[in-house]
């Protein structure tokens, strides 16, 4: 890395905001899909993240800023879909990469070829943990490639986002509305009938929970942040169950037998590496790895106010999923204590 930082990070912070913004404009302008949920909200709430996440790791000044470049184009090409690959990670990083050479050019923003390549690796992998967060070895190392350690921050920092109490209106908006009424859920039907947000959702955070995004890949020097975040998830996903009388088996059979008209459930359009082949596997990830039991359900069922609130987000903002999400937000009133507090935490 041998082109330095000539102005202060908060300058370089907005002015990456202000390229994402104009580039989401310009999208709009032309006609193209700009997904609501990864729109300029999400986008800035990742980036805003990213220092955090290099000052665990005492990453350099030039490597966080790099970070948060990343994370304000790793989503500005995204369809309303789960099922293309990394089609949509490909066409981002090609953008930001292209952004970035320019800014180079122009003395505006400095930045070698070896940092524009680790730019776009981190993209391309941002929804795939880092590999050695894999291996319990190497899960407390620190990264010492460029490449690894922009895809570490912008990898963790997305799943923050997408986590805690900002998942409550992302999930609903992008999965319950969005995929489910446009995307590669559109059609879908569990015993002769289509699925309504909360069956969208719960589909989706099964996926997250015990296969794509699970808690205990995260090293320990993560924990005071994730694990915060993934008791959210679960305690609005409980309440989700709850309100539809489902326990561990039942939300399995919902997984397996949920199908699109090409017979595929949720496992099969996610690609997943390693989907389950069984309901009893199902079953098994859920607890054990997604750390969700009956006596949870039960629990959360026990509490009429989580129940209700969880599905009076999920209603909302899945019917209110083209909004900007920042407005929707702002004009949410909602009714139930977890519901108003879980507002104040957006």
């Amino acid at each position: 890395m041998d082109k330095e930082l000539t102005h202060a990070p908060e300058i370089y912070a907005r002015y990456f905001a202000i390229l994402s913004h104009h580039n989401i404009r310009d999208r709009r302008i032309a006609g193209l899909y700009v997904s609501a949920a990864h729109s300029e909200a999400h986008l800035n709430g990742v980036a805003a993240l990213i220092p955090k996440i290099g000052a665990v790791y005492n990453f350099s000044l030039k490597e966080t800023q790099l970070g948060i470049f990343a994370a304000q184009f790793h989503d500005i090409v995204r369809s309303g879909r789960e099922d293309l690959g990394d089609k949509d990670e490909k066409e981002s990083a090609e953008k930001a990469t292209s952004i970035l050479a320019e800014l180079d050019t122009r003395g505006a923003f400095p930045s070698s070829i070896e940092e524009r390549e680790a730019v776009s690796f981190a993209i391309i992998n941002h929804e795939i943990p880092p590999v050695f967060f894999n291996d319990p070895e190497t899960r407390e190392d620190t990264p010492q490639v460029l490449s690894e350690r922009v895809h570490t921050m912008l990898h963790v920092a997305d799943v923050l986002q997408r986590l805690g109490v900002p998942l409550i209106h992302r999930r609903s908006a992008f999965v319950g509305g969005e995929r489910r009424n446009e995307g590669d859920l559109k059609g879908m039907q569990y015993q002769g009938e289509g699925i309504d947000a909360i069956h969208a959702i719960i589909l989706e955070s099964a996926v997250r929970l015990g296969w794509k995004s699970v808690e205990h890949i995260y090293p320990k020097r993560l924990a005071e942040v994730i694990s915060p975040a993934f008791s959210v998830q679960r305690e609005w996903v409980t309440g989700l169950l709850a309100s539809r009388n489902l326990d561990i088996s039942g939300w399995a059979d919902i997984l397996w037998s949920t199908r699109n008209e090409q017979d595929k459930n949720i496992f099969e359009l996610s690609k997943l590496p390693n989907s389950p082949d069984s309901k009893d596997e199902i079953i098994k990830i859920l607890q054990e790895v997604g750390k969700i039991t009956d006596n949870d359900i039960k629990n959360s069922a026990s509490n009429p106010d989580l129940v209700e609130s969880s599905k009076e987000a999920a209603f909302y903002f899945s019917s209110h999923y083209n909004d900007d999400p920042s407005k929707a937000i702002e004009a949410w009133t909602p009714q139930g204590e977890y519901a108003i507090h879980w507002k104040k935490e957006m």
